[in-house]
């Protein structure tokens, strides 16, 4: 597992890097202030999507999550 984060790493800067985790860092709130048992794998997902789907644009996967969950937690 840990190759795969090193190739991943070697295709994005550090800036996008940053912006990716800070993603995941609003997401894990967003997800936890709703109170889901299903936090895990929501943001397992979470990374998946923006890994394979979403790349440099980590927003348009989360914004899609929140409307999907139907939180209104308006941090994006």
């Amino acid at each position: 597992m840990i190759a795969q984060y090193q190739r991943a790493a070697s295709l994005w800067t550090l800036s996008d890097t940053h912006a990716i985790l800070d993603r995941l860092f609003q997401t894990d709130a967003m997800i936890r202030s709703g109170g889901t048992p299903l936090q895990g794998p929501l943001m397992q997902l979470c990374l998946y999507a923006i890994v394979v789907h979403a790349g440099r644009a980590p927003h348009r996967y989360c914004t899609t999550l929140q409307e999907q969950c139907g939180l209104q937690n308006e941090i994006y």
